[in-house]
């Protein structure tokens, strides 16, 4: 019978939990000011012209987001190990 260690860590994924709540809670933002721009803004092309850079610009973010994290696999685990080196074992007792 062999004996393997058992490595306490933080999968990867957990970080994507806090980026999905931000764009909910940025999505919800923007349809209320895009609700109130149109329901009670003054009707020029300048505010078309500023509601289509907007969008833009966030979809330009979210491109850049999405390429530059399809580089990591989210299943990879952070180690205790690897974040605080050899002084694991003595900042948590039993690693």
């Amino acid at each position: 019978m062999e004996l393997t260690t058992v490595t306490a860590g933080i999968p990867l994924w957990v970080i994507l939990i806090p980026f999905t709540l931000f764009g909910i809670v940025f999505l919800i933002y923007s349809i209320f000011n895009f609700y109130h721009l149109i329901r009670f803004g003054v009707y020029s092309y300048g505010m078309y012209f500023i509601m289509t850079l907007y969008i833009l610009v966030t979809l330009g973010i979210l491109s850049a987001a999405t390429f530059f994290l399809m580089g990591y696999n989210f299943f990879d685990v952070i180690t205790m190990e690897s974040l605080f080196g050899t002084a694991a074992g003595k900042l948590i007792p039993g690693l």
